[in-house]
Formats: C-alpha cells, structure tokens, sequence
C-alpha cells in the first residue's frame, strides 16, 4: 500500500462512517493503524536523514512509493 492507496482508504473510510456503514469503534481502529503507518513512514525518513543515507532498495519505504505518476 502507499500513501495514494492509504488516503483513498481513508476517504472511503470517512464515507462509509458519515453514512453508517461502518461503526466507530471499527473507524477508529482502521484510522489508528493507518496514523501507525504513516508515522514509521516517518521514522524511517528521520533515520535516513539523520544518517545521511540515500533510498536504495535496502531501505525502500513501500508507504511513499506511488505506483502512478
């Protein structure tokens, strides 16, 4: 998954809790997981940066790819 697939997910998450398709409980789950990927696509950034490394496919990180251009 990347981060066009993840904020799709997320807006099809939000419409389907406006209309009451899904519950709360449930939204707020998949809204906590989706924060948790988001924020190691974070981390792994910061420890690039701090390490003065560049992307190679031994650090790739999956959530910023894009499969479109």
């Amino acid at each position: 998954m990347n981060a066009n697939e993840l904020q799709k997910e997320l807006s099809e998450l939000y419409q389907n809790l406006k209309t009451g398709k899904i519950k709360p409980p449930v939204a707020c789950e998949m809204n906590n997981a989706a924060g948790k990927m988001i924020g190691l696509a974070k981390l792994q950034l910061e420890y690039m940066r701090l390490g003065k490394s560049t992307p190679s496919d031994a650090n790739r990180i999956g959530l910023l790819e894009s499969t479109t251009v």
